[in-house]
């Protein structure tokens, strides 16, 4: 036992001197009993980095926007779009107004369609033929349209002339344009889409553009689309110029069938 007792004091000191050559400094725990844990900081396995749980509010990178999700083209000037963005606007559901089609008799436009209430969103249906077709409209703190979206739907009046005898107000188009002659008042949506006749949905926009240049040709691209039975969703964004009721800037961004998103900028 005499024996025993000098060979256990003999090794403890053996393990004083081995435990003044370890680093401590580079130990993450001396004591944790975990080889793991116990091994060099340097030394140690990656950590291990779990993906996002489904549904959680994650967003994607800034540079490649989500399918079917429009959003605003990037690094442009949105100084006069931001109060279109605040969350706290009045919502709105009317039905858009018609013409009578008879001589002298007046038509059932709708009066706040027509002067557009302040920060305030609009879900406006518009009726052709008894089909309905819906489009959000959102105006700034003057009361102009910032933003339109909506799934575009061709008109179920496919003879144009019919269509706008009743769903063109021709006096209050011609007077939205302006005074320039060279305005026309252009529907954000087209009447070919169901666009309502009302005030929220026009703005003065560059004659020929509006008849024969880019923007027509693009709305041509959406009819063809949706002759295929593709789904054609849109944005239109309005940046003004200062102190006018005149766009400076029309911005149109649109997926088809929830695909990648086409970015268009129109100078008006």
């Amino acid at each position: 036992m005499k024996q025993l007792g000098e060979l256990l004091k003999e090794l403890a000191s053996l393990l004083k001197e081995v435990d003044r050559y370890i680093p401590k400094a580079s130990m993450r725990s001396r004591s944790s009993g975990n080889m793991i844990e116990d091994l060099p900081v340097a030394d140690g396995p990656a950590p291990k980095v779990s993906a996002p749980p489904r549904g959680s509010s994650q967003k994607p990178s800034p540079e490649k926007p989500s399918k079917g999700k429009l959003s605003f083209a990037k690094n442009k000037d949105t100084s006069t779009l931001k109060p279109a963005q605040t969350p706290q606007k009045i919502v709105i559901e009317l039905d858009a107004g018609k013409a009578s089609g008879k001589k002298g008799i007046k038509g059932t436009w709708h009066e706040q369609l027509e002067n557009p209430e302040p920060n305030t969103v609009y879900k406006v249906t518009s009726y052709h033929d008894g089909v309905p077709a819906t489009y959000t409209y959102e105006t700034d703190s003057k009361g102009r349209t910032v933003k339109v979206t909506g799934k575009l739907k061709k008109s179920a009046i496919t003879v144009q002339k019919e269509r706008d005898k009743l769903h063109r107000n021709t006096t209050t188009q011609s007077k939205y344009g302006g005074d320039d002659p060279n305005y026309d008042g252009g529907h954000l949506i087209g009447t070919l889409f169901q666009g309502p006749a009302e005030k929220v949905n026009l703005v003065p926009q560059l004659k020929d553009q509006n008849r024969h240049g880019e923007w027509r040709q693009m709305e041509k691209e959406w009819a063809k689309e949706l002759d295929k039975g593709r789904e054609v969703e849109v944005e239109i964004l309005v940046k003004y110029q200062e102190g006018t009721g005149t766009p400076e800037i029309m911005y149109s961004n649109y997926s088809v069938d929830n695909g990648p998103i086409t970015e268009r900028e129109f100078r008006n």
